[in-house]
């Protein structure tokens, strides 16, 4: 399994992947000027699960892109898909 946080959960990915023994590699995230984003995820997700760390604290901003990671996950082959999200942290 692969731990792909959202920028600002990056820590909190580093330490649970420790724990976990496990990878940790952080989604990608542009932003354009006219205000759109562009998601990406790691390479190389074939044949591995992932989950996506998120924080739900600001759930408005990040509902799209928690919508779309997972099926872009699937694209290249993931077999499993999670989502680690502290609601309080």
């Amino acid at each position: 399994m692969i731990l792909a946080p959202f920028p600002e959960m990056t820590p909190l990915a580093t330490a649970i992947a420790s724990h976990l023994d496990t990878g940790c590699r952080p989604l990608g995230w542009h932003h354009f000027p006219d205000r759109e984003s562009l998601v990406t995820l790691p390479d190389g997700l074939s044949g591995d699960g992932i989950s996506v760390v998120a924080t739900l604290r600001d759930p408005d901003r990040l509902a799209l892109p928690l919508r779309i990671a997972p099926a872009t996950a699937r694209e290249p082959g993931a077999h499993r898909v999670g989502l680690i999200a502290p609601s309080l942290g």
